[in-house]
Parts: structure tokens; C-alpha cells; sequence
């Protein structure tokens, strides 16, 4: 289900993002890519609506691309100009529908939109400037991200690690998720997300900053009992 287009504005607007500099970002926008700086196991990619092909870390994906995790396997994504990092956990598969940066004198104004159409994602957004715009679309939700780690399922559960976000269900159901919250659309309203689950976006993301390029590891996956990340030192 793809929500409309002044729903997701709706959501932005939520975290104060303001619609004059998204349409002045848009106007003046160079493409960006997003760059494979981590993988682990079975990852392939789709460029511009072809065959899905292996991945390989230095992969530049870039508008229309599709990429997806198998079972057991993951991928680690630096979005570009600062913007911030992805880990997609494993089974998972994610459309880069937008990325552009836009310099206006000291400022970069980044236009980030993803569409996560299976499994679970890790991201963290780093603090972006004024007129930026960080969407994630799910089959049941978009989501607007300013400043925060999160983990987001295509189910539509948002969870708060550092920061806040808005993610809206439909024309009049925008929620607003603060740090340590969880939202989904038949988890309502907002509440303290499990330990688990914010313990789970820490090792992700800290995984996906200390992967090194061309390494093999192995795959974060949330587990059941507490984790202890194999690719720290003196862990």
C-alpha cells in the first residue's frame, strides 16, 4: 500500500520539516549513492528494475535500485553525505526511491526516501539540516526520521533507539515515537519498546560502523538470548 503524497508530507510536517525547503531541495537536487560498505552471507541487487545480481562491498546504488538479504545474511549501507547508515537484517528487501544532496552555502540538504517492502532495517540518521527529508516507506506506513537510531519492519512497528520520529497509518493517524518508544498499527499507543528490541538496534548499528571494508562476517541477527557482537575487540 503506498500512501499518499500529502500524508507523507503530513508525516515530515510532524517533525517540523518544512515543505518550502523540501520543494526548494527538490528544484535544485543533485543524485546521490548509497554506498555497500558491509555484507554477510547471501545479498543481491537489482539495478534499475534488471535481474538481481550479487552484491559486493563498494556497490553504489542509486535511484530505482532494489536491494535484498536472504536467510542467515545481511548488508551494511552508508547513505551517502553524511547522512547516516542502514544494516537491512536478514530476509529483507529495500528500494532506494530517492537520494540527492543539495548544497546551498555551508548547508547539504539531503532528500532520502526508502521503501522497505519485506523484513527489518536498522538505521541510524544523523542530525540533518533544516529542510532535509528522511522517509521510509512500509506496505502499512511512513515514516518521517530526524536525528535518531531506529529499527523500522515492513509490518510498520517503529522503535525509537536515540531521537524522534512520526509515522503515520493513514490521512488522520500520524503518531509521534520519542527514544525508547515502540508503535505499530495494531500496537497502539506508543509505549516503552522491550530492552530487547533497543538492545538489538545498538549491536546492529554498531555492527554496521565497525564492519570492515571487504571482511566476511557474520550476520547480526536479533536474537533470543542477550547478544555479544563477534567483531569487537576484546569481545
Amino acid at each position: 500500500m503506498k500512501l499518499s503524497s500529502s500524508l507523507t508530507l503530513k508525516a515530515v510536517a510532524s517533525l517540523a520539516i518544512a515543505a518550502l525547503s523540501t520543494l526548494h531541495l527538490q528544484a535544485q537536487a543533485s543524485p546521490r549513492a548509497v554506498r555497500v560498505t558491509g555484507i554477510a552471507g547471501d545479498v543481491h541487487y537489482a539495478h534499475g528494475g534488471g535481474s538481481l545480481v550479487p552484491v559486493s562491498v563498494g556497490t553504489k546504488l542509486v535511484k530505482g535500485d532494489v536491494i535484498k538479504t536472504g536467510v542467515g545474511s545481511h548488508v551494511d549501507l552508508d547513505m551517502g553525505d553524511n547522512v547516516g547508515q542502514v544494516q537491512l537484517a536478514p530476509h529483507s528487501s529495500l528500494a532506494i526511491d530517492e537520494v540527492t544532496s543539495s548544497r546551498t552555502g555551508a548547508d547539504v540538504l539531503t532528500e532520502t526516501q526508502l521503501s522497505l517492502n519485506t523484513g527489518t532495517m536498522y538505521a541510524r540518521v544523523n542530525k540533518l539540516s533544516k529542510g532535509s527529508r528522511y522517509e521510509i516507506a512500509t506496505p502499512n506506513g511512513i515514516a518521517g526520521i530526524r536525528g535518531s537510531t531506529l529499527a523500522l519492519t515492513a509490518d510498520g512497528q517503529l522503535t525509537m533507539g536515540e531521537g524522534e520520529a512520526a509515522i503515520a497509518y493513514g490521512p488522520n493517524d500520524v503518531v509521534v515515537v520519542k527514544a525508547g518508544e515502540t508503535v505499530g498499527p495494531k500496537d497502539r499507543p506508543a509505549r516503552q519498546a522491550p530492552g530487547q528490541w533497543l538492545s538489538d538496534i545498538v549491536h546492529a548499528l554498531r555492527d554496521a560502523l565497525t564492519h570492515g571494508i571487504g571482511q566476511e562476517l557474520r550476520p547480526f541477527v536479533p536474537p533470543v538470548e542477550p547478544f555479544i557482537s563477534p567483531t569487537l575487540p576484546g569481545r
